[in-house]
């Protein structure tokens, strides 16, 4: 008997289309509940000033997207 650790592990056909509908599934939900929800409500609790509040939270999104960008290929496995 062989033992699993000698074994290689494949993902049949079967197994891949279902992490991939998986993923198609419930990408939508995180998606929508960052951009629509959270965002908005950050954003009117953020100040007062609701063209400052926006401004923050740009600049904020667009910081993390650089350092993101940025760390990726360092950090990547």
């Amino acid at each position: 008997m062989t033992a699993i650790a000698e074994r290689p592990a494949y993902a049949d056909r079967k197994g891949i289309w279902g992490w991939m509908a998986f993923d198609w599934a419930a990408q939508p939900f995180f998606t929508v509940i960052t951009t629509f929800i959270f965002g908005p409500y950050f954003v009117s609790r953020l100040t007062d000033d609701p063209v400052s509040a926006q401004t923050a939270w740009s600049n904020m999104a667009t910081i993390s997207s650089v350092i993101i960008a940025i760390l990726s290929p360092v950090l990547a496995p």
